[in-house]
């Protein structure tokens, strides 16, 4: 049955017991742990303690350290010894801590790790122009969506991933298209 499910346009989000019992895991957590754990739901799949410590405010910096080891006593938080990257033990609580930010401030963050991994990529964009694209597009920066989806499709049409690079070249075309209609003069 679909009792107690949420719905927003038609998609079928968490139940709602779900929910509030992940974000119960999520309040649970000191300040600044909640702030990291928010952070890294931003990022995506896979964050590493340099853009997390670049990305909080001053002032939160000193307690990353901190605040990583109670993600990781939580469990909320996994680390691979290996890259030394750090992801979401379940996907359910990434999702619920993304959620739990508003729009603005989710959209002021996408810019914030769109220019950093770009200035740690430098010039060669093409190992992660991917997520670029998608961070670019979450931001709401149309040039640079409209730069990096079409790198991104260009990559994929390489990859004969015709799918992906239609979607990438879809999304460059929409975001030309708002480009042009904040520059346009009205006609008459």
């Amino acid at each position: 049955t679909l009792e107690g499910l949420n719905t927003r346009g038609g998609d079928v989000l968490l139940p709602d017991r779900l929910q509030s019992l992940l974000m119960l895991r999520l309040d649970a957590l000191a300040r600044p742990a909640r702030r990291v754990a928010r952070l890294a739901a931003v990022v995506g799949a896979e964050c590493d303690e340099e853009l997390l410590s670049a990305l909080l405010e001053p002032e939160d910096r000193p307690f990353l350290e901190n605040a990583l080891e109670e993600l990781l006593h939580s469990e909320i938080l996994v680390a691979d010894a290996v890259s030394h990257r750090f992801r979401f033990r379940h996907s359910l609580q990434q999702e619920v801590a993304y959620e739990s930010l508003l729009f603005a401030r989710r959209r002021e963050l996408h810019a914030g790790v769109m220019g950093l991994l770009h200035e740690r990529q430098g010039d060669d964009v093409a190992p992660i122009v991917e997520i670029l694209a998608y961070h670019a597009r979450l931001a709401d920066k149309a040039s640079e969506t409209v730069r990096f989806s079409f790198l991104a499709g260009q990559k994929s049409q390489r990859l004969y991933a015709w799918e992906s690079a239609v979607t990438y070249y879809e999304t460059a075309r929409t975001e030309v298209g708002r480009l042009g209609k904040g520059s346009a003069s009205p006609r008459s």
